[in-house]
């Protein structure tokens, strides 16, 4: 069962299947009014693994390995996409003249890029109407060292339920800020407004680093590990909150390809879909191998015994 209430930057919905959860989302509404402004909850949270930027000699940061120079570093979020555009959250995303960093590494003492948000914005639509998919564009390209992540396009979208991710937020409640959780998409539909949603929900017993979305996470985004590369999914939307079983929601980033591609100019989008590795393809053979000469060695022992295998 899902109940549903309401990220802090997000207005109430006017959807026929939002107004069914009407009275559960006023009170929480109200509650994530005096939340912290950036924050994000996960479970048993501990600095050295879910910080970002964590500089301890015990760093055991679950994201190590992957590249998160594509992502700024607040207050208001962008996800690079391509050297000049990125995704947000149309109710909440960086304006035209606000200064965003991103760094290269995941170490702060390293200085940033700073680069200036452009007065160019497109937002994206479902049925006529506007979605919360923002595409934005930057003054001047980022370097080579900051990475564009692909979106990953799967054949349906059933194929993403079940999918892990990796959910980026802010942690003022912590005091920190980049920090990353983990999650399962659940639901892919249209619950609130006019966009199409990536769902997973949040459960306290279910192990570290569980993440839930709240106040100022609107904008951040959800990624699923591909083969070592970051693949975007989500740009988070709203939130039930942090009680057992609460649904969080992402814009699924999938649907609107088509619109946000049409919208770069010359510069172009990418994708990554989910085929098994090289290494992946050799250990199936290799198992097949293995099954190959199980079977044919079952075969001669039978017919020494004078039987036939099962």
């Amino acid at each position: 069962m899902r109940t549903c209430t309401f990220h802090l930057n997000q207005v109430f919905p006017t959807s026929a299947v939002a107004k069914r959860f009407a009275g559960k989302c006023l009170a929480a509404i109200l509650l994530l009014s005096s939340a912290d402004s950036f924050a994000i909850y996960l479970n048993q949270y501990q600095a050295n693994v879910n910080q970002r930027f964590y500089s301890g000699a015990d760093n055991a940061f679950i994201g190590a390995g992957l590249d998160w120079s594509g992502v700024n570093n607040g207050p208001s979020w962008a996800t690079m996409i391509s050297p000049s555009y990125f995704l947000s959250a149309g109710h909440y995303h960086p304006g035209a003249g606000a200064q965003l960093n991103f760094y290269s590494g995941n170490d702060l003492n390293v200085a940033p890029e700073t680069h200036t948000v452009d007065n160019f914005g497109f937002q994206t639509s479902l049925n006529g109407a506007s979605s919360d998919v923002w595409l934005g564009r930057l003054t001047t390209p980022v370097s080579a060292s900051i990475t564009k992540y692909p979106i990953l396009k799967l054949p349906s979208e059933s194929d993403y339920i079940g999918q892990s991710i990796f959910v980026y937020g802010h942690g003022s409640s912590y005091g920190a800020g980049n920090l990353v959780g983990l999650n399962k998409i659940s639901v892919v539909d249209t619950l609130y407004y006019n966009t199409r949603e990536s769902e997973f929900f949040f459960n306290g017993n279910s192990g570290p680093s569980t993440a839930a979305l709240i106040g100022g996470d609107s904008g951040g985004p959800s990624f699923v590990d591909y083969a070592g590369q970051l693949a975007l999914v989500g740009i988070h939307y709203w939130s039930c909150g942090t009680n057992v079983g609460a649904c969080q929601g992402d814009s699924f980033v999938p649907f609107y390809t088509d619109q946000i591609a049409a919208a770069m100019g010359t510069e172009q989008l990418t994708y990554v879909s989910a085929v098994p590795e090289l290494s992946t393809w050799a250990m199936m053979l290799a198992g097949f191998v293995i099954v190959a000469g199980m079977t044919l060695q079952r075969r001669r022992d039978a017919a020494s015994m004078g039987h036939q295998p099962a």
